[in-house]
């Protein structure tokens, strides 16, 4: 079983990539031997409807006939900036079934130290919803010079995942490099996973690993931007036991459902 928690499907606007149909994508991840995958819309990121865009999200996400067993669990997209987003926070909910929200704060214009996003994170959690943080989409190297995004400061994160006690949450796209003080709060909660589809270097997934614990390690490609066989060769670099590696591409257990580490 292989639960990739780090999809996206849709159009990015400043490249073409190899798989841009839901047909592509679903024929590539079967490849990759992936069973679930957790998948938002690109379009999420640039489009203000995000009323559609989840939409449109959902009907991205059904299984037809004869397609590769290859199974998306859509992500909705909020942004707390935007008129009405506590009623599209609850159409993901009562309307779409969806369980998870993938949130992009840099490229929606807001922080985490902001009261909007603790807003929408007490709301999420109130409403039983694991919340991804995309940290970024790139690397600001290769960013259009027009559209310069900065990656999202985790430092407020620790003290909100205190005064939200119910949330649960995942970190998209962070480097290895993330300072002690900042990813040892998060991991020792137990209520804060990460990916690692842009941990770098060396070893540079054993060391993660040993900070923030295979526990807290989920498995996420960046796919399609970045290839699913580049996450999979660092599991396989990392010097893991195969015990430890299935459980990261299992997602512990619960990730195949997405209900959430406590409901097994």
């Amino acid at each position: 079983m292989i639960v990739d928690t780090n999809v996206h499907l849709g159009h990015w606007p400043f490249r073409f990539l190899p798989w841009n149909t839901t047909t592509e994508l679903r024929s590539r991840l079967a490849h990759a031997k992936v069973n679930v995958a957790w998948a938002s819309l690109l379009e999420g990121v640039w489009h203000r409807d995000l009323r559609e865009v989840n939409r449109r999200l959902v009907r991205a996400c059904e299984h037809p006939p004869g397609a590769p067993d290859v199974r998306f669990l859509p992500l909705g997209t909020v942004n707390p900036l935007l008129p009405g987003w506590r009623d599209l926070l609850k159409a993901c909910v009562t309307a779409h079934h969806m369980r998870g929200l993938r949130l992009y704060p840099a490229y929606h214009g807001y922080t985490l130290a902001e009261p909007v996003a603790e807003e929408l994170l007490a709301a999420a959690a109130e409403a039983k919803m694991f919340v991804q943080i995309v940290v970024k989409l790139e690397d600001e190297r290769t960013q259009h010079p027009l559209c310069q995004v900065p990656t999202v400061d985790l430092r407020p994160l620790p003290a909100l995942i205190g005064r939200i006690p119910e949330l649960k949450l995942q970190v998209l796209n962070a480097a290895g490099t993330l300072p002690d003080d900042l990813l040892v709060p998060l991991a020792r909660s137990q209520r804060v996973w990460f990916d690692f589809a842009m941990v770098e270097g060396v070893l540079g997934l054993a060391t993660f690993a040993e900070r923030v614990g295979v526990e807290q390690l989920l498995f996420g490609s960046h796919f399609p931007l970045f290839y699913s066989e580049s996450a999979l060769g660092k599991l396989k670099e990392a010097d893991l036991t195969e015990s430890q590696v299935a459980a990261i591409l299992g997602g512990h257990g619960w990730g195949a459902e997405l209900r959430g580490p406590d409901a097994g």
